[in-house]
């Protein structure tokens, strides 16, 4: 029978082989080795609930970069918290916090990305927890002292953000991409803690982790930037951030930067499908995949904005106009509806009562021309679907434009061309969009 100091001798020497051992094999013995134990005796595992060994070690092996090591940590884990339920976080949560927080921002570069998504898994628990206590409590009793703040949300978020914060500044290196995916998601699952503590810095953080994303999706190699851009749209979703006049202007520019590329193709005869032997052609998927990504992200930067200055909806009305007719497919798609979404949101926020002897402050007939353009492809229906979109959208801002004591004689025009242009939407051969066109 092994007594309760031959157990910590035990739990400290598997730790110290894992981070000492460099082959996968010695390190997944570990794993092993404590699979076995929390099966035959997961007393004695719970008779030593922190240290070296223990939960957070458990947790930060199932990230292993082998796969076996992974699974057998992986299975111990899976011994180690059964029957546990809740406990597990409300009791040790500082303890599964240990190990991820010691290497997050180490010299190890695949240790700080197992940190990275051992801290993620600990905040989508840290999330369940949440939300279990607020279908047992919906009063907030299980709060920390902060309304409906639960204690364990409290303890991530001032143990966990200013660590990853700090790990996400400075140069990039491979793999910082996790850290940035762990910064957002533990920030995300830390939102009522932050919202709560309006006297403190902590309120700022969302502030200062789009700062991070901001300045790191400007630099570095295409695929590291879209995952960047990835994370700011899960940060601006899950938190509903207003962030369009702070975030806009990078968006936008990487939008423009496809215009010479774009123009390239239109000049070869095909703006759709190109093949070119320079070595610019080899990249040129990737940074397709950039800018539809970057108008993503504006679009859904626009859903959120509460607030938008005309010169601002002018900027990105005339880059999303010109990806839109010189794009490939994918971009021009992810420019039509966003396109759609800006004129949908002038319209809601009243910017045309804004305009100074204007009735709308975008220009409708070049929107429109990019539409025609685009309601002629006749290979990617999913463009033309697009376009019928942003036709939908336009059709609203005349209406309201029309509406308006100053409207000019620019709306009779834009009214006249719109219609003009769902001529070509009610030929189309597909039954969905001309059916669809004669809705509008």
């Amino acid at each position: 029978m092994l007594s309760p100091a031959m157990i910590r001798n035990l739990l400290k020497h598997l730790e110290k082989i894992y981070f000492e051992k460099y082959e996968s094999d010695i390190r997944g013995v570990t794993g092993q080795v404590l699979e076995q134990l929390a099966q035959k005796c997961p007393e004695r595992l719970c008779e030593n609930p922190s240290g070296p060994g223990t939960a957070s070690f458990v947790l930060f092996g199932c990230w292993d970069a082998s796969e076996v090591v992974a699974n057998g940590f992986q299975s111990a884990w899976q011994e180690y918290i059964l029957g546990l339920g809740s406990a597990l976080i409300e009791e040790q949560l500082a303890e599964l916090l240990r190990q991820p927080l010691e290497h997050i921002a180490g010299e190890n570069w695949p240790l700080r990305i197992q940190s990275a998504k051992a801290l993620s898994e600990v905040a989508r628990m840290v999330e369940r927890d949440a939300r279990a206590g607020d279908a047992g409590n919906p009063e907030g009793s299980a709060g920390s002292g902060n309304g409906l703040v639960p204690a364990s949300v409290e303890t991530l978020a001032r143990t966990a953000l200013p660590e990853l914060v700090k790990a996400s500044r400075g140069r990039r290196w491979p793999g910082k991409e996790h850290v940035l995916g762990s910064l957002v998601g533990v920030c995300a699952a830390c939102a009522r803690a932050l919202a709560a503590n309006a006297d403190s810095d902590m309120q700022n953080l969302p502030a200062t982790v789009c700062d991070i994303l901001l300045k790191e999706m400007k630099h570095g190699e295409i695929p590291y930037r879209r995952e960047v851009i990835k994370h700011y749209c899960t940060l601006v979703e899950r938190m509903d951030l207003d962030v369009y006049s702070e975030m806009s202007g990078a968006l936008l520019e990487m939008v423009e930067q496809m215009s010479t590329a774009g123009q390239k193709q239109n000049d070869s005869g095909n703006a759709m499908d190109v093949d070119d032997d320079d070595d610019a052609a080899m990249k040129r998927p990737q940074q397709l995949m950039l800018v539809s990504t970057a108008i993503k992200a504006l679009q859904l930067t626009l859903e959120k904005s509460q607030s938008l200055l005309l010169e601002e909806a002018v900027k990105a009305a005339d880059v999303l106009r010109s990806a839109a007719q010189i794009g490939v497919w994918n971009v021009r798609v992810a420019s039509l509806e966003c396109l759609a979404e800006l004129l949908e949101r002038c319209v809601a926020l009243k910017l045309n009562d804004s305009t100074d002897g204007g009735s709308f402050p975008i220009d409708i007939a070049l929107v429109l021309d990019a539409v025609r353009l685009c309601a002629a492809e006749g290979k990617y229906v999913s463009v033309r679907v697009a376009a019928l979109k942003a036709l939908g959208a336009a059709l609203g801002a005349i209406k309201a434009a029309s509406s308006d004591d100053s409207a000019d004689d620019r709306v009779l025009q834009w009214n006249q061309e719109a219609g003009a242009v769902r001529e070509l939407f009610l030929k189309d051969p597909v039954p969905s969009v001309s059916d669809r066109a004669k809705e509008l």
